[in-house]
């Protein structure tokens, strides 16, 4: 459970940096005149991302924890956006600190942005063993049906 910390620790760290790039790599800021394609995507990336986090959270309702560990009375949550992905939420911090990055056009943010899908990766991992133990089968037949991170386009 410590590796599990210190993987939350440096996403806490990781998510955080990328939002303050703006205001450690320079003066380069957000203006109404600089509004471009990539900045437009962004906004819209980082407003999709977000009202996604919100759908997952508020589907999982009294089963949200922020440990790796369900609660003993937690259910297995697979509707609304845990349909479409077993990690809606990280799902959501991914497209929120990659539109960021399109927004501010920070090099550094980018990289930090990079290196969170390796962190959680390795977050999703330490979940899905805690998941897998209190669910059993059940999560297994999820693991097969709906794709970890990525939404599948099209159904076979």
């Amino acid at each position: 459970m410590k590796a599990y910390h210190i993987i939350l620790a440096l996403q806490l760290f990781v998510v955080t940096f990328v939002f303050a790039t703006p205001l450690i790599d320079g003066p380069k800021g957000f203006y109404l005149d600089q509004i471009d394609t990539a900045k437009i995507f962004g906004i819209s990336v980082v407003v999709i991302g977000g009202l996604l986090g919100l759908w997952a959270v508020r589907t999982m309702s009294k089963n949200f924890v922020v440990s790796a560990k369900p609660k003993e009375t937690s259910l297995l949550v697979m509707k609304g956006p845990f349909n479409l992905v077993r990690n809606p939420i990280y799902l959501s911090l991914h497209m929120m600190t990659f539109g960021w990055c399109l927004v501010f056009s920070t090099i550094v943010g980018t990289l930090a942005s990079v290196s969170l899908i390796f962190i959680l990766q390795k977050k999703i991992s330490f979940e899905e063993k805690f998941l897998s133990e209190k669910f059993g089968t059940a999560y297994t037949n999820y693991t097969q049906a709906v794709p970890r991170l990525i939404p599948k386009i099209f159904k076979s």
